[in-house]
């Protein structure tokens, strides 16, 4: 195919995603717009990754493989190579195991040529892989320009956004398509260093310097969610400096291009509404307070007490911001996060030890197995034993709660709900050494 009749470049970067890939690569091939090129970067894959794409290439000409050969954490080189290389008109970006509805190239190449746009933007459906469920909509509408009928296509230019202008989508960049010219010219590229979120830059810079935006209001691709363990852990454990790091980039690059002041509301609402996310997935109170002193040093140094009410893109977060610039770490954890992620009988439980503990827990009915849950799935401490009287009758990992005397522990949490038995369990415990101090009960409120 010759550049000239190139409509849009298609860049998918790939790192050992065999899985995935054939899916999404299908769903490319298969496009209604076939004035496309299909720009396929194999990031060292381990794999039969790259045995894939040149299966797809020996089938389909407008397939091109190029080769990323530097080891990085993150695909924003890869990504970045595919960028330079595309030749089309307009630039689409697809994740390896994400893929789009077989139009979507055509009716996002169509919005962008009606309408002059610099970046089309479309919603997605999310794909929990875990438990099979599709629930619609990426896009955050409520920020988004309405337009003159209800149902079209929203045509608006940066400023008309005013402060919600970073929070009219996630950071990702598959769910636009961008003038390729518009995205060399100005420079804007994937930045390293951001693992899974390098494409936060690229999406936002995008918004703060296109002439004119265009939302198409359908959802013409699905991204895919992957079950929490293959990713949430890895995140909270490993990247806990995301938010406040990449604030400081898009502060950095917008001063630079002289319009930081210009767009200082927009990128104050981003900075505290990703910090929020993450610390609300903060994997140990060590990792939240790090977090939480990390990211009101970059809020102080870009003045966000200075943002009026009015300013905030979400009111609610009038009062995060209070808390988190003039209030403690645990001060964030009790006022805020603890009654809006817990109902009261949790958040009593969980006030009644020190975010980051280290617990056993006596007891392994149902209360028991409640007090595990919720533990467990809040991370607030980590679960050092966990003990019942019938342990060997249970058929899952209880200890004898004679292991109790090898310590390890902070504090036992006895979850019974009689107090006549929780007395009992509190004197054997006692004899056992174990101080009263040490000793909870689940119902101690009660």
């Amino acid at each position: 195919m010759q550049v000239g009749n190139i409509k849009v470049s298609v860049v998918m970067a790939a790192c050992n995603a065999e899985k995935y890939i054939r899916e999404a690569l299908g769903s490319v091939v298969n496009q209604t717009l076939r004035d496309i090129e299909i720009l396929l970067i194999n990031d060292l894959s381990t794999d039969g990754t790259l045995a894939i794409m040149e299966e797809f290439a020996a089938r389909d000409s407008r397939i091109r493989i190029l080769q990323h050969m530097k080891k990085t954490e993150d695909a924003a080189a890869a990504r970045n190579m595919g960028v330079e290389a595309a030749q089309g008109d307009y630039l689409s970006i697809l994740d390896a195991d994400d893929w789009f509805a077989p139009d979507m190239l055509e009716k996002a190449y169509r919005t962008a040529t009606e309408t002059d746009a610099d970046e089309v933007i479309f919603d997605a459906w999310r794909f929990c892989e875990d438990i099979g469920k599709w629930m619609p909509g990426i896009a955050r509408r409520e920020f988004i320009p309405k337009p003159l009928q209800t149902g079209k296509v929203s045509v608006f230019s940066p400023q008309s956004c005013g402060k919600n202008l970073f929070m009219m989508k996630t950071g990702a960049a598959w769910n636009s398509l961008y003038r390729t010219r518009f995205i060399k010219e100005n420079g804007i590229r994937f930045l390293s260093g951001y693992h899974m979120q390098d494409d936060v830059a690229f999406s936002m810079l995008s918004h703060a310097l296109a002439t004119r935006i265009a939302f198409l209001p359908e959802c013409l691709m699905q991204y895919r969610i992957h079950p929490e363990g293959q990713w949430i852990t890895s995140y909270k454990g490993r990247f806990p400096e995301f938010s406040y790091a990449i604030s400081q980039t898009l502060k950095k690059e917008l001063t630079r291009r002289g319009i930081y002041q210009k767009y200082w509301q927009p990128l104050m609402n981003l900075a505290m509404q990703t910090a929020n996310v993450e610390l609300n997935l903060a994997i140990s109170y060590d990792v939240f307070v790090s977090m939480h002193d990390g990211v009101r040093d970059v809020l102080t140094s870009m003045n966000a007490d200075k943002l009026l009410p009015s300013q905030f893109s979400r009111p609610e977060m009038v009062a995060w911001r209070d808390i988190l610039m003039h209030g403690t770490a645990l001060d964030l954890i009790d006022e805020w996060y603890l009654p809006r992620k817990l109902g009261k009988e949790a958040q009593n439980l969980l006030t009644g030890f020190p975010w980051g503990s280290r617990v056993a827990i006596y007891g392994a009915g149902d209360r028991g197995k409640q007090a595990f849950q919720w533990l467990f799935c809040f991370q607030w401490c980590q679960i050092t034993n966990w003990v019942d009287q019938n342990f060997n009758r249970l058929g899952f990992p209880v200890r004898d709660p004679e292991s109790l005397r090898a310590g390890g522990f902070d504090c036992v949490l006895v979850a019974i709900e009689r107090k006549e038995t929780y007395q009992a369990i509190r004197k054997y415990l006692m004899n056992m050494g174990i101080s009263e101090g040490q000793i909870i009960w689940m119902f101690h409120w009660s």
